[in-house]
C-alpha cells in the first residue's frame, strides 16, 4: 500500500512537472513571436517616421530661406507662392506618414496584446487578419511575397484572437520559408 501511494504521488509529480514545462515552453513561444513582432513593427514604423522627418527637415529649412528673404528686403509673391506649395506637401507627406505609424502602432498594441493574454472577444476577422500582417509586413517585403487578403467584411468572431494571430503568423512565416525561392517571391 505504501509503494502504491509513493508510485501515485510521484506519477501526480511528474505530470505537474510536466504541465509546468508545457505551460514554460508556450510562454517562451509567445515571448519569442512577440519580440518577432516587435522587431517587423519597429522596422515598418521607421519608414513613415523617417519620410515625416525628413519633410519636417524640408519645411524647416524653407522656412528660414523665406524668413532671411523676408529680412533682406521685399520678397517676390512667385517665391511666397513657391514656399507655400513646399509647406502644403512637407505638412502632407507629414500628416500621412504620421497617421500610417499610428495606424501600425495601434494594430501592433492590439495583436501584441492578443499573442501574450488568452482573453476571448469579439473582433472583425477581416481587420484582424489586416493587422496581423501589418506585423509581418517587413518578412513579407524581404521574401519578396505579396499577401492578398481574401475575406468577407461582415464576419465577427467570437473567440480568442491570441490563437488566430498565432496560426496566420505561422502558416505566413511558412510559406514565406518553405514556399517561395529567397528571390522568386509568391502570392499568399
Amino acid at each position: 500500500e505504501e509503494e502504491a501511494r509513493a508510485a501515485a504521488i510521484k506519477s501526480v509529480e511528474a505530470y505537474a512537472n510536466l504541465r509546468s514545462a508545457q505551460a514554460s515552453m508556450l510562454l517562451s513561444e509567445k515571448l519569442a513571436s512577440l519580440g518577432g513582432l516587435v522587431a517587423g513593427v519597429a522596422h515598418e514604423i521607421n519608414t513613415p517616421v523617417g519620410v515625416a522627418l525628413t519633410s519636417a527637415s524640408v519645411l524647416h529649412t524653407v522656412t528660414r530661406t523665406v524668413r532671411r528673404s523676408i529680412s533682406d528686403g521685399p520678397i517676390r509673391k512667385s517665391d511666397v507662392l513657391a514656399y507655400m506649395d513646399t509647406a502644403e506637401q512637407s505638412a502632407r507627406l507629414i500628416m500621412s506618414n504620421v497617421e500610417r505609424a499610428a495606424q501600425l502602432i495601434q494594430s501592433f498594441k492590439q495583436v501584441a496584446v492578443d499573442q501574450t493574454s488568452e482573453n476571448r472577444r469579439e473582433y472583425v476577422l477581416k481587420d484582424y487578419i489586416h493587422e496581423v500582417m501589418a506585423s509581418l509586413q517587413s518578412k513579407i517585403r524581404q521574401s519578396h511575397a505579396q499577401v492578398t487578403v481574401d475575406c468577407p467584411e461582415d464576419i465577427m468572431l467570437d473567440g480568442y484572437p491570441g490563437a488566430m494571430a498565432q496560426v496566420l503568423t505561422n502558416l505566413t512565416m511558412n510559406a514565406l520559408v518553405h514556399a517561395f525561392g529567397a528571390t522568386e517571391g509568391g502570392r499568399i
